[in-house]
């Protein structure tokens, strides 16, 4: 947890270096009674957060880089615009956010909610009405890891089991490297905003991200036939002219939907061919 002042709240002075996210980061800068809160949503960045905040005193909390290292921040919605403020440890393990301090983080919140002070006095921002997670937010706990099915640009992929609102399914689990650079993060959960907005039957579904803890997962739908690129190279002599001729089809329809929806970079992206 950080030991200093309040995050800017103009821009939230997030770190543009690469930075790492260690164990010993997660293990400082959040603790299991904040997880557990519905408020609590886990690292994600500005641009993932600010629009679920729209009316003075919203607020959530969240993991944020700030200078390499993990840091607790409370982004509340003040006079028109998202301000963002790093919640600091002091010395004897006591929490604050500028001047009044509690034993956790929890405590903390609860008290600016109950007297209504200001999150800063340069700002007189309040936060009042808390955020919960959106229902693409998923837990760790909700995922059993079963096989690795290969590598992915970020890290490992693997078949695994979702224990969801609808019971349970298989699904394809892409995670991050924990030594990933900042940059490297917000290409990852760049790639998960994008692939939620698609639905489409022939481009890969996204159920979601799981960001409370290391490693940062994304969960897509699980494909059995494997990728095209890789059932190509080892069917190659056995596909009829048909076959052929439907993957190609199937692959320009998922293309021409991603081209509508403006898409440019169709690298990142899964088609749901076979």
């Amino acid at each position: 947890m950080a030991k200093g002042k309040k995050d800017d709240t103009k821009e939230g002075k997030e770190k543009k270096d690469g930075g790492t996210l260690t164990n010993e980061d997660d293990e400082v800068s959040i603790t299991d009674h904040v997880r557990a809160e519905d408020y609590y949503h886990g690292l994600m960045p500005k641009v993932d957060i600010e629009p679920l905040l729209k009316k003075d005193g919203d607020f959530l909390l969240r993991k944020t880089d700030n200078k390499g290292q993990i840091v607790l921040a409370v982004s509340a919605f003040h006079n028109g615009r998202v301000c963002h403020f790093m919640v600091n440890q002091d010395t004897d393990n006591t929490f604050y956010i500028e001047e009044h301090h509690e034993k956790t983080v929890t405590d903390l919140i609860a008290w600016h909610i109950k007297t209504k002070t200001a999150l800063s006095s340069e700002t007189g921002a309040k936060i009042k009405t808390p955020i919960e997670r959106p229902n693409w937010l998923l837990n760790h706990d909700s995922l059993k890891l079963k096989k690795k099915l290969g590598e992915g640009a970020f890290g490992e992929v693997y078949f695994s089991e979702f224990n969801g609102p609808t019971g349970k399914t298989v699904v394809a689990v892409k995670t991050m490297r924990d030594e990933a650079s900042r940059e490297a993060r917000l290409k990852f959960m760049k790639e998960a905003r994008l692939m939620r907005k698609f639905t489409h039957k022939h481009v890969v579904k996204i159920y979601g991200v799981a960001v409370h803890e290391n490693p940062l997962l994304i969960i897509m739908e699980f494909c059995p036939g494997g990728s095209l690129l890789a059932y190509l190279r080892k069917n190659k002599e056995k596909l009829s002219n048909g076959t052929r001729l439907r993957f190609a089809t199937e692959a320009s329809d998922g293309l021409w939907y991603l081209e509508r929806q403006k898409v440019r970079n169709f690298h990142s992206f899964y088609f749901n061919l076979i």
